[in-house]
């Protein structure tokens, strides 16, 4: 799949030939310029003896690094700034209630362009190893290293592009510690360059958790990993528990990306999740592993126990790749959904696999999606920066995926929830389980005793229905009720267990699990 198919590129020259970057993957931040204790500026056209206001901004993003202090922001206007040298973030601190944030002007996109760097190992882009700093909307291409390592702990990335590198785009490692990387896009960084190592194509990943130093808290949500050389995610050898939610991974190690060099030796996995037989025990939850050379979820040798819920994976060689068991401990693999691979699903035989596509006796086709139309996953993001609302692989009601899954305790519609990365509202004015108790606009007796359902709202209401399903999803008993009142009971005649409640008022739909005793 080639995803270079807009109208308007931006023209990136990489190994000799070209490739075409669509302007509108970079992630543009749209929102407020955060407050701080001082505010300075960074514009193409300023100078550094400015005092770096608005009207007088600094020229580098590496000289107002050198005058903050915690608390304060640096904004950075769009355009783009040549850098030959690594633009170092190793001081000051910030702190949790006084970060240090460098931000996009709003609508604007900065570009650090790093091609006059030597091409060398450890020229990075920007090195981050201070901690509490806070990054939004910049854009990182072209470094000989890592587009971002980030060494420090309580950081946040946010709405970062990083694009062209010669190695991984984001990339965490040294003792870094509860940062979150939110919301960032990084393709097409690509590791050719000879002298450093015969394996093109190895190693540059969109990101990178990387090495057993690595600390506890890391996180991922919201990101986007595409046509990078090597695996969109890589977390090689990190021993410390990963999580991983809402992030996509797409058309990785695809060598035609980058014009098909000789001795290209890029792995394509969407999400590699270990290595070394070291074990780090992973969470990945509701992301989506599609067109990737390799495997779309890869243990690459893990040896602890990992958690999958709720993923997608499609149209890769092997969606999920996790034959061994771990040493110690039981992998669980909930609600994911494969199709179209020549491997479905390769499992450990101690994990707990429950509610997963390959375990239906029917097989899940493309029929059973909204679009299949892969090209769309590079689209603009939302005006917050999520990601692109798109129908790329959202079941279609009256499939095998609609309800197909297990409930392990978290909000759904229906009487099952759905397989796979999304939960399908099919009645738009449904509204989910947790919503209604958190809003307390209802509340209803759970467990049910002596064969009495009550049900209380915080307002007068009008019910139209009260609906209960066992968990094969078979009515069982169905009540039009109609009242003013605030509270009504139900007399039930059903055996003990577990059971799916249905409620419809006029204030709403609600859906949750019961246990009649």
């Amino acid at each position: 799949m080639n995803y270079k198919f807009f109208a308007v590129f931006i023209l990136t020259v990489v190994f000799g030939f070209c490739t075409f970057v669509n302007a509108n993957h970079l992630n543009v931040f749209n929102g407020e310029i955060p407050q701080g204790d001082r505010v300075f500026y960074v514009a193409v056209d300023g100078d550094n003896g400015n005092n770096g206001t608005k009207e007088s901004p600094f020229a580098t993003l590496n000289y107002a690094v050198g005058r903050v202090s915690a608390g304060d922001v640096i904004v950075v206007r769009g355009g783009v700034y040549e850098h030959s040298d690594i633009i170092r973030m190793n001081s000051p601190n910030g702190t949790a209630s006084k970060p240090i944030v460098v931000t996009a002007y709003p609508g604007e996109v900065p570009v650090f362009d790093f091609s006059s760097q030597p091409k060398e190992n450890n020229y990075h882009g920007i090195r981050l190893n201070a901690n509490y700093w806070h990054l939004i909307g910049l854009t990182i291409k072209n470094a000989s290293h890592n587009g971002i390592r980030m060494d420090g702990s309580h950081n946040i990335l946010e709405q970062i592009t990083a694009t062209g590198n010669h190695d991984t785009g984001i990339h965490m490692a040294g003792s870094a510690s509860h940062n979150l990387i939110k919301n960032c896009d990084s393709f097409l960084n690509f590791n050719y360059d000879t002298n450093r190592t015969p394996r093109i194509g190895n190693n540059a990943d969109g990101f990178g958790v990387k090495f057993n130093n690595i600390g506890p808290g890391n996180r991922l949500y919201g990101c986007r990993a595409w046509e990078n050389s090597d695996d969109g995610y890589d977390f090689w050898r990190a021993l410390e528990t990963i999580i991983v939610e809402n992030c996509w991974a797409f058309g990785n190690g695809d060598p035609a990306s980058f014009g098909n060099p000789a001795n290209f030796e890029g792995g394509g996995n969407g999400f590699k999740l270990g290595g070394n037989h070291e074990p780090g025990p992973h969470i990945i939850r509701r992301s989506l592993a599609f067109d990737n050379k390799g495997k779309g979820f890869d243990h690459n040798n893990n040896t602890a126990p990992l958690t999958l819920l709720h993923n997608t994976a499609y149209n890769n060689d092997r969606n999920f790749s996790f034959p061994n068991n771990p040493s110690t401990g039981q992998s669980v693999f909930r609600n994911n959904l494969s199709a179209k691979a020549r491997v479905l699903a390769e499992m450990p035989s101690n994990a707990l696999i429950v509610g997963n596509s390959w375990q239906q006796s029917v097989a899940i086709t493309d029929g059973m999606f909204a679009s299949v139309n892969t090209a769309l996953a590079v689209g603009p993001r939302e005006i917050d920066g999520s990601l692109p609302e798109i129908d790329l692989l959202k079941p279609v009601p009256g499939t095998v995926i609609i309800n197909g899954g297990v409930d392990f305790g978290e909000p759904f519609y229906g009487t099952a929830p759905d397989m796979g990365a999304y939960e399908l509202d099919i009645d738009d004015d449904a509204t989910s389980v947790s919503e209604m108790k958190q809003n307390d606009k209802i509340v209803f007796s759970n467990p049910v005793e002596n064969g009495v359902l009550w049900i209380k709202f915080s307002e007068m209401a009008k019910v139209s229905f009260v609906r209960i399903y066992d968990l094969s999803g078979n009515l069982v008993t169905a009540r039009n009720v109609m009242t003013g009142s605030q509270r009504f009971e139900i007399n039930l005649s059903i055996l003990p267990g577990i059971y799916i409640l249905q409620i419809e008022s006029n204030q709403g739909s609600v859906m949750d699990k019961i246990i009649v005793k």
